[in-house]
């Protein structure tokens, strides 16, 4: 009887001492990269924590030896270099919207004839939803297409159901090859 009381107790001990050590590792086990027990540190932080302790151990070795050891200066994180944002040419192009020009925020439905011309006015945005038109474009580059993501140059067909936008008032718009409809938000003016 005494040795299974010294195996349970043995056992019991044991199992004791296995979980006091899980205990005591498991939040040094269980620490996520950048939490507060085991924080993410840069390499300027870690050079110079590495220059303080070495000048507390050169002084400390100063003050064994006697002698005077200077400490060596603690190195500063270079400065950020400012982003400077590309360089884009801006030719600003504006023309007073003509009499009949309308100017919307919702979206107007035109239908339109074959041989009809549309003009639009800067920031102007419309869809072609059925029919067909070519572009008509300024003196800048062409009609930028936001669906496909290109510019529609002159004489170019115009995509349906694409999404196209006018920067500037510069006459950029559409001649129509057929009956069709388009969808305008914004400035505008039909011609015949």
């Amino acid at each position: 009887m005494k040795k299974k009381s010294k195996i349970l107790l043995l056992c019991t001990l044991a199992v004791f001492a296995t979980s006091a050590l899980a205990y005591l590792y498991m939040p040094t086990l269980a620490a996520q990269p950048g939490s507060t027990e085991d924080p993410l540190v840069t390499r300027n932080y870690v050079d110079m924590r590495i220059t303080e302790l070495s000048n507390e151990i050169a002084i400390l070795r100063g003050m064994l030896t006697g002698t005077e050891i200077l400490p060596q200066p603690t190195p500063t994180p270079p400065p950020i270099p400012p982003i400077d944002p590309p360089y884009m040419p801006y030719v600003p192009i504006e023309t007073t919207p003509p009499p009949t020009a309308q100017q919307t925020a919702v979206f107007d439905v035109l239908h339109l004839q074959m041989g009809q011309t549309v003009t639009f006015h800067a920031g102007t945005e419309f869809i072609l939803r059925g029919g067909s038109a070519v572009a008509i474009t300024g003196e800048y580059n062409g009609i930028p297409d936001v669906t496909a993501a290109h510019d529609v140059l002159n004489g170019e067909p115009i995509g349906l159901n694409h999404l196209l936008m006018i920067p500037f008032t510069d006459g950029r718009g559409i001649l129509l090859t057929a009956e069709s409809w388009v969808m305008v938000r914004g400035g505008y003016t039909i011609l015949s």
